[in-house]
């Protein structure tokens, strides 16, 4: 086992096991409030990466899980009211002119990074796919007002909406030719609904990927948290202990070992609904695989 590796289990392990309360020092401590989610409940990634980014950060913090359970909405609504300080969130299709935002991708940009799956009939026409035109020949199943579904018609691409729960039954009897979902719950849902989907499959070849990135959005003016986070997600990136937290994250874990290897192809696709703050993202912030296709996207704006 490489003293690298034992070097980045001992930091998750410190991570897990740290108190509440940050370093001692004589600051005033840092008080933040995590709205109580079914969601994305304490043991997601998002406050576990919250935690470890406080605990990267150099001041004295308090971090504490709000008592009322809410939805993602009601959570988004307490965020613009001050009752919560923080919350993570994928960075499309959001107000950010009512909140302020950390533009350091929590996620290495995967959240972006979208699986196809289809019928095997279907995915045998991907053989030859290289480009988004490529593409216009398939229709897309998406949720009702996804963000992504923007994306992909704003790419040209046929989108068929449904709620979330027909999506399988639905690309199973034909009603569209293929269904985008990210790369940390693709094979997940599929296994968990195979019922519903049993001549269905997860393409390895060809993918989408789109800036997304799972970010934190903060109540606006709260520059105090905001320069925290910062200084702790570059800080933890630096000594790779948010890396070591997600690769045993499940999902995004395997990932980010290689044990679920991404789409050999991956097509990029604009993303209008970007906010600003993080248009011009240095690629290095993302994942290795994506890091070709970004800057791909991003000439036009450079140029």
């Amino acid at each position: 086992m490489s003293p690298r590796f034992l070097a980045r289990r001992r930091l998750l392990a410190s991570a897990a096991l740290a108190p509440v309360v940050g370093m001692a020092t004589e600051d005033k401590p840092l008080r933040v409030i995590y709205p109580r989610m079914l969601e994305r409940p304490e043991q997601a990634f998002g406050y576990r990466v919250l935690g470890l980014a406080l605990q990267h950060a150099g001041q004295p913090y308090e971090l504490q899980v709000g008592d009322a359970l809410m939805s993602n909405k009601a959570a988004w609504q307490a965020l613009q009211q001050g009752r919560v300080d923080v919350v993570d969130n994928s960075s499309a299709g959001r107000s950010p002119e009512r909140v302020d935002l950390v533009p350091v991708p929590i996620d290495f940009g995967l959240a972006g990074c979208r699986m196809l799956l289809g019928r095997r009939e279907v995915l045998h026409r991907l053989r030859g796919v290289r480009r988004v035109e490529d593409l216009r020949g398939f229709v897309f199943g998406q949720g009702f007002d996804w963000t992504d579904g923007r994306i992909l018609r704003n790419a040209g691409l046929r989108v068929e909406e449904a709620d979330f729960s027909s999506l399988l039954r639905m690309l199973q009897g034909r009603r569209f030719d293929l269904l985008p979902l990210g790369c940390d719950e693709a094979h997940a849902i599929l296994e968990r609904e195979r019922d519903q989907a049993p001549d269905v499959q997860v393409d390895e070849g060809v993918g989408l990927f789109y800036p997304y990135p799972r970010i934190f959005f903060l109540t606006r003016g709260n520059t105090a948290l905001q320069a925290a986070l910062l200084r702790g997600l570059k800080a933890a990136r630096e000594d790779g202990s948010l890396a070591a937290l997600l690769e045993h994250t499940p999902g995004i874990g395997p990932v980010l070992t290689g044990k679920r290897p991404l789409p050999k192809t991956l097509i990029g696709l604009p993303n209008p609904w970007l906010p600003a703050e993080l248009r011009g993202l240095a690629p290095e912030q993302y994942h290795p695989a994506l890091r070709a296709t970004l800057r791909a996207l991003q000439q036009p704006t450079q140029g």
